[in-house]
């Protein structure tokens, strides 16, 4: 299948990505983090919690809602 996320400029679209691929993929263990990993790291930093975590929700054009927690 193919997704496409659209919206304005500054919608949270790159944010969404971010946060979906280290909700899926997961962040690698401190010793082995590259330099550029390390700053996406601290990018994506909770501001209130010690813990990482998301929660999406979708609703498709058809009015079909899905949230996904991690």
């Amino acid at each position: 299948g193919l997704v496409i996320v659209h919206g304005p400029n500054e919608a949270g679209k790159s944010t969404m990505h971010s946060a979906l691929a280290a909700s899926l993929v997961g962040l690698a263990p401190g010793g082995r983090r590259t330099p550029s990993l390390t700053a996406v790291v601290e990018r994506h930093r909770p501001w209130s919690h010690d813990r990482y975590g998301s929660r999406l929700d979708l609703v498709s054009a058809a009015g079909r809602q899905l949230r996904l927690d991690w």
